[in-house]
């Protein structure tokens, strides 16, 4: 009892420094520190966002060689451009914006048809994948195997995402940006977000019917 408790007690505290840490860094103080080419303010920023930045640059584009490059070309232009940073929104989504703008780019030119985000995309959803009206997500199993499957089912389900939409649900449920912080990186309203949000949730739980239950 006592083990789980300083585990715990542990835990908070590092949550608390990574919690104080992050708004550290987006402090005016700290972002001056930017500005005026200070290298340990950088390699703070660097440590700070370094997983951050090449996980949303591999979910983005699927390829590690890919998310590679887009880390050193984010940093690179953070480095260049951070004189530019007008502070009208967090240092965090400023430099989501270009990580996830590099990507867009790189799959735009390797794509036919291009990723969007303009206000109507349609996304057509066949009433016949869903068993009824609601659905409610259960496993009904501690069965690590079955764990293991809807892990890989689910990657697979939103790599199948339809272009505009798996961005945007790669953003807000994965990395955990707000719906705001993502309507400003991709250009749209908050509405529009929330619309393909849910249209992506959607396609996502018809492909796993198979681990849905009704309620």
């Amino acid at each position: 009892m006592i083990v789980l408790l300083r585990r715990k007690r542990d835990f908070v505290r590092a949550l608390a420094d990574s919690l104080q840490k992050s708004e550290a860094l987006e402090s005016p103080e700290f972002i001056q520190r930017l500005k005026n080419g200070d290298a340990l303010a950088f390699q703070d920023l660097f440590n700070a966002y370094y997983n951050r930045v090449y996980n949303l640059a591999m979910r983005l584009t699927r390829n590690p060689d890919e998310a590679e490059e887009i880390l050193q070309e984010t940093f690179l232009s953070v480095f260049d451009k951070i004189h530019t940073f007008q502070e009208r929104s967090r240092l965090s989504t400023w430099i989501y914006a270009i990580t996830s703008n590099g990507a867009l780019s790189r799959l735009r030119k390797k794509s036919e048809s291009y990723v969007t985000f303009g206000e109507d995309v349609p996304l057509n959803i066949d009433v016949s994948w869903f068993r009824n009206g609601s659905i409610l997500f259960d496993i009904k199993t501690e069965d690590p195997v079955i764990k293991n499957e809807l892990r890989d089912r689910l990657e697979q389900a939103i790599d199948s995402l339809p272009d505009g939409y798996r961005e945007l649900f790669v953003m807000k449920e994965i990395q955990k940006m707000s719906v705001k912080e993502v309507a400003d990186i991709v250009g749209i309203k908050p509405g529009a977000v929330k619309t393909r949000l849910h249209r992506a949730r959607l396609l996502l739980r018809a492909r796993l019917s198979d681990f849905w239950s009704e309620d």
